[in-house]
């Protein structure tokens, strides 16, 4: 049997998931999407998908005030600012930087702050200030052929939103994952399905 040391990432990820996962209780709900309308979205604004996902998102979660929000010894506590974190993969672990008042922003800039975060994650760049804040996270492995995924919310949120590849040839998969002691499957469903009218719809909402 090989010993491995985690590298300090390592432990601090396995740190706080463990203490999270353990504290709230995780449920999941998936929706499938059309995905032709993120695409002609993109597009149009010469942007990635991920970035029309997260623009509408970002706006939705001014109405679910109970996703962008989190629970701490029996008190909700509700965010002034919706502030979107984008999970970024690298060396033995994952860094978070957040799009701040994402819900203020049109996709061009969404997508212009997000490539250049991730490019300065990738370059160990980023800045600490630059991922922390967030109220709400999203998960993206759609560079995988990977349909569905579930994850674990991050420390002081309520929510996480993880994609799975997109394509216009079949139905996508977008995944919500919630803290139940704040967000019932109810509060849940009705968010995914107007996320998914907004995304299958084609055109930005205001």
């Amino acid at each position: 049997m090989k010993k491995v040391i985690p590298s300090k990432m390592r432990k601090i990820i396995a740190s706080t998931t463990a203490e999270v996962f353990k504290e709230a209780p995780h449920y999941h709900v998936t929706v499938k999407i059309e995905a032709r309308g993120i695409f002609e979205q993109a597009q149009k604004n010469e942007v990635k998908p991920v970035d029309v996902v997260i623009y509408h998102v970002a706006r939705l979660l001014k109405e679910y005030e109970l996703l962008n929000g989190y629970w701490q010894e029996d008190v909700i506590y509700l965010y002034d600012e919706v502030n979107v974190g984008y999970i970024v993969a690298v060396d033995d672990g994952m860094l978070v930087p957040v799009i701040r008042r994402a819900d203020e922003l049109t996709i061009k800039e969404i997508y212009t702050k997000r490539r250049d975060f991730v490019s300065r994650t990738l370059a160990h760049k980023l800045l600490p200030d630059e991922y922390k804040g967030g109220t709400f996270t999203i998960s993206n492995l759609g560079i995988f052929p990977v349909e569905t995924f579930t994850g674990v919310l991050y420390k002081n949120q309520s929510g996480l939103l993880t994609l799975g590849r997109f394509t216009t040839e079949k139905p996508c998969k977008i995944t919500l994952v919630c803290d139940h002691r704040l967000v019932d499957g109810y509060y849940a469903a009705r968010f995914l399905t107007e996320l998914k009218e907004r995304l299958e719809k084609g055109e930005e909402n205001t």
